[in-house]
């Protein structure tokens, strides 16, 4: 909802709260995982972490608009012009909900896509189709692509302020700055990464946790 408020002759309030409660774009890959997990009897096929609904997507509105009255004379009356001069502002929260390519994200790596890394591969057409683990392979070592138990939509906090000078009949000063901050916005992290001092380039190393292979997080 959003309302006007005419506090006084000379200055307006604009307030205003927006709620959205947004799907959650991985929920279609939950009872997926849950037969993979049934068809392999092996809980190393999980999805973890699973990622729970945003629900906390509040998105206040604030604005204002004050023409100060003054005497016409004076220093502060050269400023404001007596009635010729005007503040206004205003603030809002917007969110970035997730998009669906962060979904095809983690359906295209493990548990729902093996990636097998083989370079030079003879013979490929023929052998592909056959292809599968080495025996004895773990398959937590495969890459994987997850999001975190708590994750919740980027938001922008955009705020302006201007100030208004009339100077003539047809002539009008004005002076303004508008802004914008964003908050826990998207980004890509290592979240198994080789450990401190593994060698340069750091790519033979031990993992934080030796058990896993890469998790893009």
């Amino acid at each position: 909802f959003q309302d006007e408020w005419r506090v006084r002759s000379n200055l307006t309030l604009s307030l205003g709260l927006r709620y959205e409660l947004p799907g959650n774009t991985l929920s279609s890959l939950f009872d997926l995982n849950d037969n993979i997990v049934e068809a392999n009897g092996d809980s190393r096929y999980a999805l973890t972490p699973v990622p729970k609904r945003d629900t906390n997507n509040f998105q206040p509105r604030l604005g204002f608009n004050w023409s100060p009255r003054t005497r016409a004379d004076g220093p502060l009356g050269w400023v404001t012009g007596g009635d010729k001069f005007g503040v206004r502002g205003g603030y809002a929260r917007a969110n970035h909900y997730a998009f669906l390519n962060l979904a095809l994200n983690v359906a295209s790596s493990f548990p729902f896509v093996a990636a097998i890394n083989n370079s030079n591969f003879a013979n490929a057409f023929t052998r592909l189709p056959n292809l599968g683990f080495t025996v004895g392979q773990d398959p937590s070592q495969l890459t994987r692509t997850v999001v975190s138990e708590d994750f919740a939509a980027p938001s922008a906090d955009q705020y302006s302020l201007e100030l208004q000078r009339e100077l003539t009949g047809n002539m009008v000063f004005r002076i303004g700055y508008v802004g914008t901050q964003g908050r826990g916005l998207y980004q890509t992290v290592d979240g198994n990464p080789r450990q401190p001092f593994c060698g340069n380039p750091c790519t033979t190393g031990p993992r934080v946790d030796p058990s896993r292979g890469v998790i893009r997080l």
